[in-house]
């Protein structure tokens, strides 16, 4: 339950910027830390009784690609969601990038996707023992503590990579096309 704290926290920042400044945004935002929860409650649910693992599956599912929209979509402004809002020219990314590096952004893309969803992967069936490299990884990834820790890495570095796409957009948010370069902030 100690592990639930910064959610709550967020959904009540979500509210309060919501209350502030009426934007609507701040209420789906909300929606999306609300998803998670029903993850918590079934999980709970999971170290008591049987049967809710499907559940849990569904509702992790659910946050997951969510969040992941919202990552894509709304942190990062990135335009692989906007069907039908693109202008010539667009690709699946955004027309003003501050990194050189294209592809950053489409690994980040895949990093994100596979940081977001890995954890469902628990539950899915087990792999047959002939498929060796995928039943080695699997085994080794939920069962172990090395294999924990790895995941554990693999979050850390997701939120970073997250951060630094994060404060990109923001920085050009920020400067609205004025002609500040980022080393003078």
């Amino acid at each position: 339950m100690v592990g639930s704290i910064p959610n709550f926290i967020r959904l009540s920042q979500c509210m309060q910027e919501w209350r502030v400044t009426g934007d609507s945004m701040h209420l789906w935002n909300f929606l999306k830390y609300s998803s998670n929860i029903p993850v918590l409650v079934t999980g709970l649910l999971m170290r008591q009784r049987d049967g809710y693992t499907g559940i849990w599956v569904f509702f992790a599912m659910l946050n997951s690609g969510y969040s992941f929209w919202w990552d894509i979509n709304n942190d990062w402004n990135l335009n692989l969601f906007k069907f039908g809002h693109r202008t010539v020219g667009d690709d699946w990314l955004r027309v003003k990038l501050h990194y050189d590096i294209r592809e950053f952004y489409y690994l980040a893309i895949i990093f994100d996707f596979i940081g977001r969803f890995v954890w469902v992967a628990k539950f899915l069936p087990s792999p047959e023992k002939g498929d060796t490299i995928f039943y080695i990884g699997a085994t080794m990834l939920f069962s172990t503590e090395s294999g924990w820790f790895a995941l554990e890495v693999l979050e850390i570095l997701r939120r970073w990579v997250w951060v630094f796409i994060k404060l990109e957009v923001d920085y050009i948010t920020l400067t609205n096309n004025k002609d500040v370069e980022m080393n003078s902030l």
